[in-house]
């Protein structure tokens, strides 16, 4: 769907792929929003990049009778190049995701399962919590490897006091400029082989998203069929987002220009979550304490409290909280 912003009349597109006209569309009709949709086709596309380019051309003669679709045509095509409103877009191979990461003390072959899991990216940026950690000597040496030498980035930086929200945002540092749309995975996490042609796909079709919401299985059975699956909303634009709160963290733009909610086919799990039940996760509940003193009327912050302090049979506690 191309937009028509130039503020006037406009009834040709013309469709350039690496910088060479592909094809030109005349007696295109904008709607009453100004939009007009059509469907690319395979000669359209080349490698890199699409521009298309909104122009006018008079349909009618001097006399007022109207040209021929060929006369039409050929005058389109004489004018391409001198119209300047354009908007130009990554071809669907051309959009690049960049998956990111936050770690430490994580068992080695959970971090060889996830890693694997997420090599279908075209950046993968992994920052390690702690210094001098193990998993940051098994991620540089995953980095010696072809698969991944242009593609794993890898850091550590201890986090003091520790707080997802800033880990976050300090493994976001790490991102390269060039990545288009970002996804944020855990390392007990693994992602659907379907997933990167499916989200490239998406994000070509919708450039400007606000946000692209995707299948979740957050439990399995013994079987390891998905038990508890819902919705996940991880995937953003690559400017303007960042973590928000010490546990729990949440996804906020400072960036109002970004437009629509998305889905990706609901009949695909694309992400599973197999915990490391070993773990501790003790810390949290001194965090959503924290959590709660910076936001006070944050309900989902007071829910998570409530529920934290039932998990250690403190419900005096909980029930004042809820």
């Amino acid at each position: 769907t191309i937009t028509n912003e130039t503020g006037q009349d406009a009834n040709v597109i013309y469709i350039y792929s690496d910088g060479k006209l592909k094809r030109t569309l005349t007696n295109v009709e904008f709607d009453e929003n100004n939009q007009y949709t059509f469907e690319l086709i395979p000669d359209d596309i080349g490698g890199g990049q699409i521009t298309f380019v909104v122009g006018y051309v008079n349909p009618n003669k001097e006399d007022g009778t109207e040209k021929t679709p060929d006369k039409l045509q050929s005058e389109a095509e004489e004018q391409a190049g001198n119209h300047q409103y354009q908007i130009t877009y990554k071809d669907v191979n051309g959009i690049k995701i960049c998956c990111y990461a936050i770690c430490a003390d994580e068992p080695e072959e959970f971090i060889d399962q996830w890693l694997e899991s997420m090599s279908g990216a075209d950046y993968i940026c992994v920052l390690v919590t702690k210094r001098a950690n193990d998993n940051y000597f098994q991620l540089k040496e995953y980095q010696k490897q072809d698969k991944y030498k242009n593609k794993l980035i890898v850091d550590e930086n201890a986090i003091t006091p520790w707080r997802f929200d800033v880990a976050r945002n300090e493994s976001m540092k790490l991102i390269p400029e060039d990545s288009d749309v970002l996804i944020c995975t855990d390392i007990d996490e693994r992602l659907d082989p379907d997933f990167w042609n499916d989200l490239r796909k998406i994000v070509f079709e919708h450039p400007n998203f606000n946000r692209i919401f995707y299948r979740y299985a957050w439990s399995h059975d013994e079987k390891g069929n998905p038990k508890w699956v819902f919705w996940y909303d991880k995937i953003t634009q690559a400017k303007g987002w960042k973590w928000k709160f010490p546990v729990h963290e949440a996804l906020v733009c400072s960036d109002d220009s970004y437009e629509g909610q998305y889905y990706m086919p609901e009949d695909k799990i694309y992400l599973h979550h197999y915990p490391d039940q070993t773990k501790s996760r003790s810390s949290y509940l001194g965090l959503l304490k924290q959590r709660v003193e910076e936001c006070p009327e944050d309900l989902y912050g007071l829910y998570y409290l409530a529920r934290e302090y039932s998990f250690v049979d403190d419900y005096a506690n909980g029930l004042i909280t809820a």
